[in-house]
């Protein structure tokens, strides 16, 4: 008699690491990449967005010559939620406006004033 497998319960809190391992997806089930980062509010400890890394998988139309150029989106916090079962970050975002959001060439200097400007401000249109 073998022993069966011992079904895993999703944790009520995660840690940096475990973070780490989601993929973010649409609420279509696309994929959008995987979790790069978290910007927190330092004076708060509030979670206002997640890094999604864009993985450079076609070098953005550049040649063989020059290297690939991974870019970054960032989503709003309070625009996921939770599949922690399968290890996913669901963004409740229209599809057209999730391609539409701006995207940053490295990551982002949040010790620069205003840095999150055209990012707020695009997530606030809606």
């Amino acid at each position: 008699m073998t022993a069966q497998p011992v079904p895993s319960i999703p944790p009520d809190t995660l840690t940096s690491e475990q973070l780490s391992t989601y993929q973010v997806v649409r609420a279509d089930g696309e994929m959008i990449g995987p979790v790069d980062g978290v910007v927190l509010e330092t004076d708060t400890g509030t979670a206002e967005y997640l890094i999604v890394l864009l993985k450079d998988k076609y070098n953005f139309g550049k040649g063989a010559i020059h290297g690939p150029q991974d870019r970054y989106l960032l989503i709003p916090w309070t625009r996921l939620r939770f599949d922690v079962a399968h290890a996913l970050l669901i963004a409740d975002v229209d599809a057209a406006r999730l391609d539409a959001a701006p995207v940053l060439n490295d990551l982002p200097d949040t010790a620069q004033p205003n840095w999150d400007g055209t990012i707020r401000t695009y997530w606030a249109a809606q």
